[in-house]
């Protein structure tokens, strides 16, 4: 089964949709060159917070993938995240239409 890494994350007030633009065009790039990459996506939750969702082909690649990530937004959002909860885990259920 593959691994997630799912991020939970605050922004500060108004940064939300500078945030995701640089997510899209910096941070996805970078991620789907990374082996094992499969998926990723983003769940705007509010104006100022969002889920991201990458799922990789293993564990490791999947905690790869969030040493990557942090680096990144270190790096390209500092000031603009105000909170972040990261999760990695294998997908113990899936279902798809």
């Amino acid at each position: 089964m593959p691994y997630v890494r799912v991020a939970l994350d605050r922004f500060q007030p108004g940064a939300g949709d500078q945030v995701l633009a640089k997510v899209q065009h910096g941070l996805l790039p970078v991620l789907r060159q990374q082996p094992g990459f499969v998926a990723y996506e983003v769940i705007r939750t509010g104006a100022d917070s969002a889920i991201f969702i990458h799922t990789s082909e293993t564990q490791q690649q999947a905690e790869a993938s969030l040493q990557s990530v942090t680096a990144w937004v270190q790096e390209n959002l500092a000031g603009l995240i105000a909170a972040v909860e990261n999760h990695v885990g294998e997908v113990a259920i899936t279902s798809r239409r």
